[in-house]
């Protein structure tokens, strides 16, 4: 599929069936550039002011798979994700691989003015041995202090789990 600048802020959803017998789900998303129109800027006069100041971001669409009950992660552009009972790309979740109607999400972030994308998802089903469940490792909180007040702290990260370089033990 392409899109362009109109479509920016918007979600294009792709529905896909999994039989019940599938056992890993392999999604690879890419995107490139089929067309760019430079002068094309200058219809924004906002935009060109931040594109000369390095403010304006490039190009981003991102991609979230939906299994037929709950969310199962988000991903970067050309990227290759598997899902399964046994193990998962980072930044999705593990678990049984249901039968039903899936969804891809791809999330059309930014789009330079002028330019055309051409994004696509491949999806492939498999009903090969994944091996053992994967067991969560138990996680056991730490509360600081039980009285109410108020409190300070980095209370988010982005790791390699989403749009991050760094893994959550760093």
């Amino acid at each position: 599929d392409d899109v362009t600048f109109a479509e920016a802020g918007n979600m294009i959803y792709h529905d896909f069936t999994v039989p019940v017998s599938t056992t890993k789900i392999s999604v690879n998303f890419s995107y490139s550039v089929v067309a760019k129109n430079p002068g094309a800027m200058a219809s924004y006069p906002e935009l060109a002011r931040m594109d000369a100041a390095g403010l304006l971001p490039s190009n981003a669409l991102v991609i979230g798979i939906f299994d037929p009950n709950d969310f199962r992660g988000w991903g970067k552009y050309n990227v290759s994700i598997a899902l399964s009972e046994a193990q998962t790309s980072l930044g999705y979740v593990p678990g049984p691989i249901p039968a039903g109607t899936w969804q891809a999400e791809v999330m059309i972030g930014w789009v330079d003015p002028g330019t055309t994308l051409h994004y696509i998802v491949n999806i492939y089903l498999s009903d090969a041995d994944v091996g053992d469940t994967f067991v969560a490792t138990p996680f056991t909180p730490v509360v600081i202090s039980d009285q109410p007040g108020w409190y300070k702290g980095d209370l988010h990260c982005h790791s390699n789990h989403s749009d991050g370089a760094y893994p959550m033990a760093d």
